[in-house]
């Protein structure tokens, strides 16, 4: 039997290590020496073989490719972001409704009662925490703004219970969550009665623990009708109005790392100056949409489906489009697909809609019908958890 000793291999030149990228061959054959690759990031690397390793620096877990999927090999995977169950709270048709509407986005159909939120609200913001809670927070209530934030246990159908106060009472902001944390901009400032102060104020609370809420840090400049999607570790920001502003409405997209308290920061730029939108994602990836809107001059609802990489910094792109232009509509989104629904409608609707449309949040292109709310509906929001 031949024995073969080394202690040192290097390059042709002698003066570096071998380049074994394509595997280590002996007399033509392979050797069964594979290259595996090591990567410590907080993004999946790409085009990884088999054998593999990751560091999913995120979330202090260390992956192996194995059988063309990345894997847990220390460590354990964080809770699922969203849910399949979805929720619509809040109305604005005849009037404010305190019903809460849920469907399961795994399969077409319509929505049904949930139950009911502790007062009726339209103008108001939601969002989940690692999807066993949904929670629903502000708005408007017969006329008259308030700071109340309601939540319920997403796998039981049944009514919502007080959670705690935001600072102000406000309308008209945007809510999102890392899933510990989460972070609503105010938008209008009520506190001082029926007249309103449009501010820039970022409040935010722990969603484990009932609770009121504290200061968090400020938006770039004051905003309301913003929209916000969220991934693990940021909160993104979009569009908005302040009518001292000239355009009125707003392109910028901002974020902020609900972690860690302080100001927003320049995200980039939406493909069209809008508000009245809504976002969703992201679920299982770090894809952001923020669908329809409204703008003026112009009087112009909005059908495009803009996206972004939420750990990208850079300017929004073109998805797809509504079925028709919408304004004021609610969104959510799972692991895979994204929820559009209600709104006011321009085209074949021209009127409050009941209509729930569905993307893959995937793959670009136009949203799909998917069923309907229990009635037309504007000015709802959204978000999802889990069914059971």
């Amino acid at each position: 039997m031949s024995e073969f000793n080394t202690e040192t291999i290097t390059d042709r030149t002698g003066t570096g290590k071998p380049d074994l990228t394509f595997g280590f061959k002996i007399n033509g054959s392979d050797s069964g020496i594979n290259p595996f690759l090591h990567t410590e990031s907080a993004n999946e690397p790409s085009n990884p073989n088999n054998g593999d390793a990751w560091f999913d620096t995120a979330n202090n877990i260390y992956k192996v490719y194995i059988n063309n999927e990345w894997k847990d090999w220390f460590g354990t995977t964080a809770a699922p972001r969203y849910g399949d169950r979805a929720f619509k709270t809040g109305n604005v048709s005849n009037a404010s409704s305190n019903r809460i509407e849920y469907w399961s986005m795994t399969s077409a159909g319509n929505a049904a009662d949930f139950g009911d939120l502790t007062i009726t609200r339209n103008q108001i913001s939601g969002m989940t925490n690692n999807s066993a809670y949904a929670f629903c927070v502000a708005g408007a209530s017969g006329g008259t703004e308030v700071k109340s934030i309601d939540y319920w246990a997403s796998a039981t159908t049944g009514n919502a219970s007080d959670f705690g106060d935001l600072t102000k009472e406000s309308d008209e902001g945007t809510t999102n969550s890392d899933g510990t944390t989460a972070c609503t901009v105010i938008g209008r400032d009520h506190s001082s009665g029926s007249n309103y102060t449009l501010v820039n104020i970022i409040e935010k609370f722990t969603m484990s623990t009932p609770g009121n809420s504290t200061d968090f840090g400020d938006l770039l400049a004051p905003l309301s009708l913003t929209e916000s999607c969220a991934n693990d570790t940021r909160m993104i920001i979009s569009g908005g109005y302040n009518s001292g502003n000239s355009p009125p409405y707003s392109n910028v997209i901002q974020y902020i790392t609900p972690a860690t308290p302080g100001n927003s920061t320049d995200f980039g730029d939406l493909t069209t100056v809008k508000g009245y939108h809504c976002g969703a994602g992201t679920g299982n990836a770090d894809r952001g949409l923020f669908m329809g809107g409204y703008y003026h001059p112009g009087d112009t609802f909005v059908q495009a489906i803009d996206y972004i990489d939420v750990t990208s910094a850079g300017n929004a792109a073109d998805f797809g489009d509504l079925l028709e232009g919408c304004q004021a509509p609610g969104g959510c989104s799972n692991a895979t697909k994204a929820h559009c629904f209600g709104g006011y409608a321009t085209g074949s609707i021209n009127a409050a809609s009941n209509r729930i449309q569905e993307v893959t949040m995937a793959t670009l292109g136009n949203a799909t019908d998917f069923g309907d709310l229990l009635s037309n509906e504007y000015y709802c929001k959204g978000t999802s958890g889990a069914a059971s």
